[in-house]
């Protein structure tokens, strides 16, 4: 994603005159990124970056937006390239790797803000009696990663390869699973007590979107899901604090039983 969003910021760079609506004409990978589709949502996200990022052109991202031609208009790319070697004392070929380090920056920001394009995580419990069984399921475009850490009640279980296998139903997209099976749960907390609990941390550039799932066979307890800043995610089986005046009895859900 990040090398096409880089391309078509290039692309832009090259068109003469002052930007408008119409250079996003033709540049998929930035509308989805930008405007989830939408042209002119992706023109005014792209506007506020100059604003945020591209108001100083000695920065590499304020290089790239002064030759694009933001506040500055000419007929083509190397008349804005002289312009800015003169007006800054540097030769083009500086002017022209500034721009090109801004271009690189600016995909990276576009990317990492980018609601469309995220890394999709899935974390589901299925609770059986005294065990429950954890899948972690991690979604995302063949890029550049590092190997995701998990842990099951604080142990490290993650695979060190991170295999990744390819997405059936997402073009260009590959996923990696972990499966624990058949996990004890502490039965002797009290009520709030963390029975069993998976945690996910994603040490990753871009933040991705969670999602938690849960199938609980006894009413006594309690899924509870937190996220962290440092891109992780736990989803906890407890003891619930709501326990009914029968919370001692022991509920049978096997086949052809019923809870009384």
């Amino acid at each position: 994603m990040r090398d096409q969003l880089v391309t078509e910021l290039r692309a832009i760079r090259k068109m003469p005159g002052k930007p408008a609506i119409e250079r996003l004409s033709g540049m998929n990978e930035l509308v989805e990124a930008l405007g989830m589709g939408d042209v002119a949502r992706a023109w005014a996200r792209l506007e506020r970056l100059h604003q945020e990022y591209g108001s100083d052109p000695e920065t590499d991202i304020g290089a790239y937006f002064y030759l694009a031609g933001w506040d500055v208009g000419r007929d083509s790319l190397e008349q804005r390239i002289g312009e800015y070697a003169n007006k800054f004392a540097c030769d083009k070929r500086t002017a022209r790797r500034r721009g090109d380090r801004g271009a690189r920056k600016l995909a990276t920001i576009i990317r990492d803000r980018s609601e469309s394009k995220r890394p999709w995580g899935l974390i589901a419990l299925y609770q059986s009696g005294a065990t429950v069984d954890f899948i972690v399921r991690l979604m995302m475009a063949y890029e550049s990663w590092r190997p995701a850490d998990i842990r099951l009640n604080g142990t490290d279980i993650a695979d060190p390869t991170f295999t990744m296998h390819k997405n059936p139903d997402v073009t260009g997209g590959y996923y990696h699973q972990l499966i624990a099976e058949a996990v004890p749960l502490d039965m002797s907390v009290a009520k709030g007590g963390t029975m069993a609990s998976m945690v996910v941390h994603w040490p990753m550039p871009v933040w991705p979107t969670w999602q938690t799932a849960a199938h609980l066979a006894d009413p006594r307890f309690a899924v509870w899901t937190r996220t962290y800043r440092d891109r992780g995610v736990e989803l906890r089986l407890a003891m619930s604090h709501r326990v009914s005046v029968r919370e001692n009895a022991i509920v049978d859900l096997s086949p052809g039983r019923s809870a009384p």
